[in-house]
């Protein structure tokens, strides 16, 4: 072997050491150490440079370059069969280091050998432990002893020597074939120190370690035990208010059509104050309208507009513009069964755990009923069950369906997108049918226009999302589905029999029709399967993150995240958190109330111009002014859109709805919300002409202009496909 200095190592760490322990010296050699030299020095004696190679077999197994899980299957067995003897410390500690990187499994097939019976039965006794107590185990069998390097014995250089110091169990770093030199021995001495000391300091810093992730961990636990204390044992105390009373609940239990929302609303007419909690924005303003054309002075509460009535003492309001700090007599729940929903299910839980009324009546489906009876009885309340059955009967039309051959007045077409509503529309206007459309994407005003022009006869047919499957009374002879898969914001998926119930069950019109019918342009028999089973069990009812954790003092993420970490109470599941924390990362600075108020703003965050204003009026809230609403207003070009201009006119809208929220919200100047609702009123005029002028968006090939069917996948005609 080769010694001779380098006196000019790069590494100034190294420049007192032998060549033999120079790093550029080892990785020249490494290769063939790993694959063989190291393997055969665990059956004989070290020698020096195995004490420093085994810092390089560590380096290997942080990169794992070309050492195979056998070869460490192999050195170990060696180490088993071996003993400690003529094995040095380090390079053991090599070998166990490198237990961590294969499988128990591995270590369990090397501890079958007879030589180390002992082992075995300890590794027997603990199958169910983890690796690092079998790595332990063994390290307790092998590992004994560990003497420091034996200078003399190295001096004198006599296998003799060598021999003696390992039968006395202390593992020797030199082997008897190293002679020193005279000038070596101080090197060698020198560089044993500095080893032993950054064995020290590494001990030192492992230690620092410790107590350091010891600190961290104690410093979490204590910002998880203020979210979980902040947190009631019980959610229906997060309603102070609502528990200091001793309310009445009467649950309207039944089918579509079958009168429950009727009932509740006589109930709420007669009272002193009330308010009317429903899911659209539309069925507030048909409660609205109603009440107000019998003289019962309503007002309107929307989260995109409102209408005060001089004298009001009931309002219509949608049901996550619940007031839970009024007092009324009577309120009305409507479609409670959507307190299970994950994206909207927490309102819900806010208006029955917490509005504040004498008499509260909750309209839901059949399945929702147990779960809703357990809520209410956790909070102490009273609570009766009204049971109803439909008005009139609901049955399948068994004559096959054609589409358009077979639509006929009265009927309501259901398909699940903004597009197809408008092909089928075109479809069916060419047929000399008037329709009328639904759609989410209408501004409310044009849907219940729409309502009324179907309502009233003037127009034939209905085309719609199942928008109207949630309480909109419409004189329906026949539901036809046309499309039996929706996307709801995930996935493409089947229709679900909850869906379809509440959606077929629209059909039959009490007073206008004695039967109502359903059918489907195709899988006709799997929709009757569904209509006629029974309700399945609901989902869980969801809770929403509670506004009082804003009194945690830690970052409104950090809160959000423990809050989502900490486990939900038993029955109950937790809302959907993804769009406030994606959103909280465009607001910076630490006011957790603006950044809350922020973050849930009614708004499409997936449309990009809609987002690109809200981080406009993040931009200037955080910065203590004023967002330009006047500035955002669009602009309306009178009399100048065509059925082309509609998702325009749409987009539009939408951009006053954000404009109003925000005014609503951070700066409520009467003059300004007067601006933008008649902004919104001449948006909805635009779209209302030119529905009536039934100008609707039909598919046509984008290369020829040739129409397409109302179904047809594709944007090019088959013909421009094919090039003929």
């Amino acid at each position: 072997m080769k010694k001779e200095y380098r006196k000019n190592s790069r590494n100034a760490d190294y420049r007192d050491r032998p060549s033999f322990l120079d790093p550029d010296y080892i990785d020249e050699q490494l290769t063939g150490i790993v694959r063989s030299h190291i393997l055969n020095e665990l059956y004989n004696q070290t020698d020096l440079i195995s004490e420093y190679a085994c810092t390089r077999v560590r380096y290997y197994l942080c990169t794992r370059q070309n050492v195979p899980d056998s070869f460490w299957e192999q050195s170990l067995e060696s180490v088993l069969r071996r003993g400690t003897s003529g094995v040095s410390r380090a390079m053991s500690e090599a070998v166990f280091d490198a237990c961590d990187y294969i499988r128990e499994a591995s270590i369990l097939k090397i501890l079958k050998a007879d030589q180390c019976e002992a082992c075995r039965k300890q590794i027997r006794g603990h199958m169910g432990r983890s690796q690092e107590a079998i790595k332990l185990i063994v390290r307790e069998n092998l590992i004994t002893a560990y003497g420091k390097l034996s200078l003399k014995d190295c001096e004198a250089g006599t296998p003799e020597a060598v021999r003696a110091s390992a039968v006395e169990g202390t593992p020797i770093g030199f082997s008897c074939e190293i002679r020193l030199k005279a000038g070596e021995k101080k090197a060698v001495r020198n560089w044993y120190a500095r080893l032993a000391g950054s064995r020290r300091e590494h001990e030192q810093n492992l230690l620092k370690a410790k107590l350091e992730k010891k600190k961290k961990m104690e410093k979490e636990l204590a910002r998880q035990e203020r979210v979980l204390t902040a947190i009631p044992e019980r959610y229906r105390d997060l309603y102070p208010r609502a528990r200091a009373m001793k309310r009445r609940f009467l649950l309207h239990v039944g089918p579509t059509n079958s009168g429950k929302t009727f009932e509740a609303m006589r109930r709420l007419a007669r009272a002193m104050s009330g308010v009317y909690l429903g899911p659209l924005r539309l069925l507030a303003y048909e409660q609205f309208e109603s009440l107000n054309a019998r003289g019962i002075p309503c007002s309107l509460v929307t989260g995109e507009e409102q209408e005060i009535v001089s004298g009001a003492m009931i309002t219509a309001s949608t049901v996550e513009m619940a007031d839970l700090q009024a007092y009324y007599e009577v309120a009305v729940i409507d479609e409670a069964q959507l307190i299970t929903d994950s994206q909207r299910g927490g309102a819900w839980t806010n208006a029955v755990l917490g509005i504040c009324a004498e008499e509260i009546h909750v309209c839901c489906s059949p399945d929702a009923e147990e779960m809703l009876l357990s809520i209410i009885r956790e909070c102490g309340d009273e609570v009766s069950v009204a049971r109803h059955e439909r008005l009139t009967p609901l049955l399948r039309d068994t004559a096959r369906f054609a589409f358009p051959g077979s639509v006929m007045r009265g009927d309501a077409l259901i398909v699940f997108s903004r597009r197809s509503v408008h092909a089928v529309a075109a479809t069916l206007r060419d047929r000399g049918l008037k329709c009328s459309v639904v759609y989410g994407a209408l501004p409310y005003d044009v849907r219940h226009e729409q309502a009324r022009l179907f309502a009233s006869g003037e127009h034939d047919v209905v085309v719609a999302t199942d928008a109207i499957g949630l309480g909109m009374n419409l004189p329906i002879r026949r539901v036809v589905f046309l499309e039996t898969e929706k996307y709801d914001g995930y996935e493409l998926r089947t229709l679900r029999t909850t869906e379809i119930k509440q959606i077929a069950g629209r059909a039959g019109r009490y007073g206008i029709y004695e039967t109502g019918y359903y059918t489907a342009l195709a899988d006709a028999g799997s929709i009757a399967r569904a209509v006629k089973a029974e309700y399945p069990p609901p989902g869980s009812p969801v809770i929403d993150f509670p506004e009082s954790l804003l009194r945690v003092e830690m970052s409104l993420q950090e809160t959000i995240l423990r809050w989502r970490r900490a486990g939900v109470h038993a029955g109950w599941s937790r809302g959907d958190t993804d769009r406030m924390l994606d959103l909280l990362t465009f607001i910076p600075g630490n006011d957790k109330q603006l950044q809350y108020d922020l973050i849930t703003m009614a708004f499409d965050e997936e449309d990009q111009i809609l987002l690109g204003i809200w981080k406009q009026m993040v931009r200037a809230e955080t910065a203590g002014s004023r967002f330009d609403v006047e500035k955002e207003l669009p602009g309306i070009n009178y009399g100048g859109y065509d059925a082309g201009s509609l998702d325009k006119l749409e987009r539009k809208f939408r951009i006053c709805d954000l404009l109003y929220a925000y005014l609503r919200k951070f700066y409520p100047v009467e003059s300004l919300m007067t601006r933008v609702s008649a902004c919104k009123s001449a948006i909805t005029h635009e779209i209302i002409r030119i529905l009536e002028k039934q100008r609707f968006q039909g598919r046509r090939c984008r290369i020829c202009g040739r129409k397409l069917p109302w179904n047809y996948e594709y944007g090019v005609c088959e013909r421009c496909y094919t090039g003929y």
